[in-house]
């Protein structure tokens, strides 16, 4: 423990200090000191500002990114265990809002388990905190703000599982509530794409592009928008254009080739070579 104490203090980088902050909360719990476990807990999911994401959502992001799937496994146990700590201690001096912490919880297990494969889990989470109906007129703008981005979430658990028709309404509502929410954006990029609609995939990735300037956005969200979009690009014919957004995903991300060998598979080999010869991109 007093190793792990340490490590969070000494660790340059984010996602060091906040899976040392998991490791000291499970940790504690398992040798029955509750008290410190929450509070190592509470600390993971509070954003350092305002338009931050939480230090947990950007680990849980992280690990998506790099395809960890053991480490999120650990993960989603540690927020089974930590549900269960806030149910039975929700008086706890440490617990000043159960309910928002039991909404976090269930948002990041719901977004884990869609990267698990384990869709159908993934909508029981989401079902927890998102209401059967939603009457967009009586909702304030906090819960707005909230709703739009979970909806967003959910409409791409929905196109994982082919249930286009409710992935249209989670996108719909979502951009009725938040008008600028690049998310919802990408998963109509990603549902018109399932459509081989390849024209306004390509529209929709354009305009999650255009809206990241305004939001603090995840690792890997702008290169994920460039990728597809520039893959979507030559299959339409637009070469240039495509070999464009591959060059712009490579500025972002030099490993974003290996990241995404699904759509490096499909590139033909006379624009691979274009793109060593131009600017030396690893493919």
């Amino acid at each position: 423990m007093v190793n792990f104490q340490k490590s969070i203090r000494y660790k340059k980088t984010k996602n060091s200090k906040t899976l040392c902050l998991f490791y000291c909360a499970i940790s504690y719990y398992y040798l029955g000191d509750i008290t410190s476990s929450i509070y190592f807990s509470i600390y993971l999911f509070e954003p350092r500002d305002k338009f931050s994401h939480s230090s947990f959502g950007l680990i849980i992001n992280e690990l998506i990114l790099r395809d960890d799937m053991k480490t999120l496994k650990d993960l989603n146990k540690f927020l089974k265990i930590l549900e269960n700590i806030i149910n039975r201690n929700k008086s706890h001096i440490l617990i000043k809002n159960p309910t928002e912490i039991f909404k976090d919880i269930f948002y990041m297990r719901a977004y884990i388990l869609k990267s698990l494969r384990q869709l159908r889990w993934s909508l029981f989470y989401f079902y927890k905190i998102i209401p059967t109906i939603i009457d967009v007129s009586k909702i304030n703008e906090r819960d707005k703000n909230y709703f739009t981005w979970v909806l967003a979430s959910r409409a791409g658990t929905y196109i994982d599982k082919k249930n286009y028709k409710d992935a249209f309404g989670d996108i719909n509502n979502a951009l009725i509530m938040e008008k600028c929410n690049y998310r919802a954006y990408i998963q109509a990029g990603n549902l018109y794409k399932k459509y081989k609609n390849h024209i306004l995939a390509i529209s929709m990735f354009t305009k999650a592009i255009a809206l990241t300037n305004y939001f603090k956005t995840l690792k890997g969200e702008l290169v994920y928008c460039y990728m597809n979009r520039g893959y979507l690009r030559i299959k339409n014919g637009n070469i240039e254009g495509g070999i464009d957004d591959f060059e712009l995903a490579y500025y972002e991300d030099k490993f974003c080739m290996k990241k995404y060998k699904d759509i490096n598979k499909k590139i033909p080999k006379s624009i691979k070579t274009i793109m060593r010869i131009n600017n030396q991109i690893r493919i």
